[in-house]
Parts: C-alpha cells; sequence; structure tokens
C-alpha cells in the first residue's frame, strides 16, 4: 500500500505520536520482568519469559492489531486532525512517491502515528522504522513511501520532541 493511500482512508479526530522500544522505560520493563522471572511460580514461567523474549523481538509493533499500546511507548504529542501540524503533515503524506524504496534489514519500529476517532478509540497504526525505512499498518500491511518522506518524517516527529537521534540514523 502506498502511504498516500494510507493517508486517504483515515477518518480520525485527532492523532498521537508514540515512541517506544527505546530508553529508560525498555530496559526497566526488561530489568523487572527478568526480576520477577526469577522468583515466578512454575506455572507463571512460560508467561512471563513470553513476554521477555517478546521484548526482545525486533518486529515489535506499537499495538497487537487495535490493543492497548507497548508498556514502553511514550505518548509525545496529540495532534487535532484539523491543527497546522497535521495538515502540513496531509500535504506531504498525500504526495505520491517519486522512487522505490527497500528495507535491507528487518524493521525495528520505535516511533508509530496512532489515529483515535471522537470517542478516544484508536482505529488505525502507522508504525515507523527510520533505520531501514519501513512502515507497517497496525494490520500487518506494509506502507511504502520514499525517501523524501522518511526525511519530512523525521524532522516533523523530531520537532514533535521525538528522541530519534538516539537511533544511530545518519542524516542523508
Amino acid at each position: 500500500m502506498l502511504l498516500s493511500d494510507f493517508w486517504a482512508q483515515q477518518r480520525f479526530s485527532y492523532l498521537v505520536t508514540y515512541s517506544f522500544q527505546r530508553g529508560p522505560q525498555l530496559e526497566a520493563l526488561k530489568n523487572q520482568l527478568a526480576q520477577e522471572l526469577a522468583t515466578a511460580r512454575y506455572m507463571r514461567r512460560a508467561a512471563m519469559q513470553q513476554q521477555i523474549d517478546k521484548l526482545q523481538q525486533h518486529s515489535l509493533t506499537l499495538t497487537e492489531g487495535l490493543g492497548p499500546v507497548l508498556a514502553t511507548a511514550t505518548a509525545v504529542a496529540r495532534l487535532a486532525a484539523g491543527s497546522a501540524a497535521v495538515q502540513q503533515l496531509a500535504q506531504v503524506l498525500q504526495k505520491p512517491s517519486k522512487q522505490e524504496c527497500y528495507a535491507m534489514c528487518p524493521p525495528v519500529y520505535r516511533d508509530a502515528l496512532a489515529f483515535y476517532n471522537e470517542a478516544d478509540q484508536l482505529v488505525s497504526v502507522l508504525n515507523i522504522c527510520f533505520e531501514c525505512r519501513f512502515m507497517q499498518t497496525d494490520q500487518h500491511v506494509p506502507v511504502e513511501a520514499d525517501m523524501a518522506t522518511y526525511d519530512f518524517l523525521r524532522a516533523f516527529l523530531l520537532q514533535l520532541g521525538h528522541p530519534l537521534e538516539a537511533d544511530g540514523w545518519a542524516q542523508r
């Protein structure tokens, strides 16, 4: 699916940008689970180990389907659908891609746009990996965009306060 098609399908009241799978929250959760696993009763050990294994996967997304957001997620910004920032975002995301881009590594999603309706229900998620330049919806549908779009998204999220500079992504 092209990013312009994804954007055209969105019906939302507001969007929230999330940062996840990074920083002290992730490490604290891993440490907490490891400590709990060490003293857990036998019947709980398998479930706890599964939680730890999930945190170490590189393919985690902000949500599983449209379920709750990951425990390591931090909401960075909330933007109304009609705001100037969302209008600026829409202008870029609606442009057709000028070149094809292929991920050369498995994605590690650390940023996402989550779309909510007027009843505060999550209706859609766009997970973003800036390292391999790959996006995926909450339904695991790949979303295609060109390099210029990733550059814009990176700058847009940095402006909102996302800690992207810690990802080791080299700006082009």
